[in-house]
């Protein structure tokens, strides 16, 4: 399969999402930045494991030094709280330090567990292009077994990124008018609703992102299943055909051991999106119609 089959097959499925400047052109290039994207995300991650651990050692010193300020306050030791708040005060500086550096971390780390997500997700496509370009039953099996792998090796970066649905509740700011507003309180309520609508834009372009890379997961998983479904087409049908997705199974296994909650599908978690983003329109739209309706007082009252 060359180079132009691959970008098409990308193309296609709607997975060219990988970080400006790489362009997939075969899939050795493919296997070669999926193997760059795993050290960044491991070197990332155990940057922010370390973070985590200096964090946790000055929050403890912190506590401690409260607590004996605490103690000193409480027997009236006057010499006891000098010194206990010096030491918090001592202590103040490295724990928010360390709040910084593991806020930066983890940034680094949401960002490589990102890229290294989107790579996955080219590779894919170019194992379902190649299966449908497969001589043999045994050349689909041998790639479906890569692509599970993949699959699994995605959800388990889901799974650590906690990426399941959990939104925000959408409720819009109770900015109500007061009969002593004066244009500036008029204009400052109004400009506020107006930025609560521009956040709301933000929050649905990210869920339109989201509903589009499930979907082309989607279709990527239903093109796989659709090739191993055919293999009895070739010569060698004592070959397995594997016809579920990960996620099925691993659901299925959830429901029958009653090890917990079964994992959201990408069908319940593409309209547990798009159920989201509805939300966040209506929540635009009133927020807007609000700062119109502030809008137009401030004309009445200029």
């Amino acid at each position: 399969m060359g180079p132009l089959r691959v970008l098409a097959v990308v193309l296609f499925t709607g997975v060219l999402l990988v970080a400006p400047g790489v362009t997939p052109a075969g899939a050795q290039t493919t296997q070669r930045l999926l193997q760059d994207r795993r050290d960044e995300y491991n070197s990332a991650k155990a940057d922010f494991l370390a973070a985590q651990s200096a964090y946790r050692v000055v929050e403890r010193q912190f506590s401690a030094a409260l607590q004996e300020l605490q103690r000193a306050r409480a027997a009236g030791d006057d010499a006891g709280q000098d010194r206990g708040l010096r030491l918090a005060q001592d202590r103040a500086g490295p724990l928010q330090a360390g709040d910084q550096r593991l806020e930066k971390t983890k940034a680094a780390l949401d960002a490589a567990r990102r890229a290294l997500i989107e790579i996955i997700g080219v590779r894919q496509a170019e194992l379902v292009a190649q299966m449908d370009a497969a001589a043999s039953a045994q050349q689909r099996n041998d790639l479906n077994a890569l692509y599970q792998d993949l699959n699994r090796e995605l959800m388990a970066l889901e799974t650590e990124a906690g990426d399941a649905l959990h939104f925000e509740p959408v409720v819009l700011s109770d900015v109500q008018a007061d009969p002593r507003d004066g244009p500036v309180e008029i204009l400052g309520k109004a400009q506020l609703l107006e930025q609560l609508a521009a956040q709301a834009d933000t929050a649905i372009l990210d869920v339109d992102r989201q509903i589009k890379e499930l979907t082309a997961r989607q279709r990527r998983q239903l093109q796989m299943n659709d090739l191993m479904a055919g293999l009895e087409r070739f010569d060698d049908t004592r070959l397995p055909v594997v016809t579920n997705a990960p996620s099925n199974s691993r659901a299925s296994a959830a429901d029958s051991t009653g090890a917990g909650p079964r994992p959201l599908t990408l069908q319940e978690r593409i309209q547990g999106l798009e159920e989201y983003r509805q939300q966040l329109e209506a929540y635009r739209d009133q927020a807007l119609i609000r700062a119109k309706e502030f809008r137009r007082k401030l004309g009445s009252v200029a």
